[in-house]
């Protein structure tokens, strides 16, 4: 099957935290991988496709806590051990999040 997306992605593994839909408590998450676009990440529980939450995270090897507005785009019980593997795409990010995440796609990987 040939690659679908609209900008390229790239692995990573990194705790972050997601808000429920009345942004009033917050579920820890793994990042799977990010692109300029969107974001994937093992949760716990399945999410409402088309829902919008809030997402905070860190870039590997970075201390900057980065917020997003993700919209919710599927869901799978593929590709990770326990819970679900969610894909979404970025709804609202700040220019600092966007040039971070672009400097981390433009890294080799090691």
């Amino acid at each position: 099957m040939k690659e679908q997306r609209a900008h390229g992605r790239k692995l990573m593994h990194e705790q972050a935290y997601l808000a429920d839909a009345s942004m009033s408590s917050w579920v820890p998450v793994i990042l799977i991988d990010i692109s300029l676009s969107g974001i994937s990440f093992a949760s716990p529980a399945v999410l409402i496709d088309g829902g919008l939450r809030e997402l905070h995270f860190r870039m590997p090897g970075s201390p900057r806590l980065h917020r997003a507005l993700i919209h919710i785009v599927h869901n799978s019980t593929s590709g990770v051990p326990v819970g679900f593997k969610v894909g979404a795409s970025f709804e609202e990010i700040g220019a600092e999040t966007r040039d971070a995440i672009a400097g981390f796609l433009s890294k080799p990987v090691s």
